[in-house]
């Protein structure tokens, strides 16, 4: 409120950013100042003014993956998975790739993907693993199933880095 008496006093607006976890980037956005439709009447012929203001995005793009539940056992029935989720919500769909590195002992029931929309980004999907009975007296074998970003996902989630999940 300007007065007659503070009318050459230059008074500051405070904006607020609002802090979301949605990965958007960097916005502008316009402000717009206007003269009060209740002020003195000379005023109100004044044109309004506009600035852009930039939003500078604090999301960090991820993904989590839980360790491995369950037991995988040659020749018995798969009973292994984790879950894998999204830390922030994208603006595109994130495709998640799945693969083994050694397919002659443990792999991933198909699909070999998952798929992530800025609707379903925060809920878990289960990956479910399957043993591959190789016939051979080898003892327990390690492997991983290599969890990574496909590149037709949202652009703010390619350089995420894959992740690892050791399978015995």
């Amino acid at each position: 409120v300007f007065t007659n008496a503070n009318w050459n006093i230059p008074q500051t607006v405070i904006l607020n950013s609002v802090d979301d976890i949605i990965l958007d980037g960097t916005t502008t956005n316009s402000v717009t100042v206007a003269v009060n439709g209740l002020s003195a009447p000379s005023f109100l012929a004044l044109a309004d003014q506009s600035l852009n203001v930039q939003n500078l995005d604090n999301e960090i793009p991820g993904f989590q993956v839980s360790n491995v539940s369950g037991i995988l056992t040659e020749a018995a029935a798969p009973t292994a998975s984790f879950e894998v989720v999204l830390d922030v919500q994208p603006l595109n769909n994130v495709i998640i790739n799945l693969s083994s590195n050694d397919t002659t002992e443990a792999d991933v029931v198909a699909p070999l993907f998952l798929t992530f929309t800025p609707a379903t980004w925060n809920v878990s999907q289960t990956v479910n693993l399957f043993q591959v009975d190789d016939f051979l007296i080898d003892g327990s074998q390690n492997s991983s199933i290599t969890v990574s970003i496909d590149a037709g996902s949202d652009s703010g989630f390619l350089a995420v880095p894959s992740k690892d999940v050791l399978v015995t």
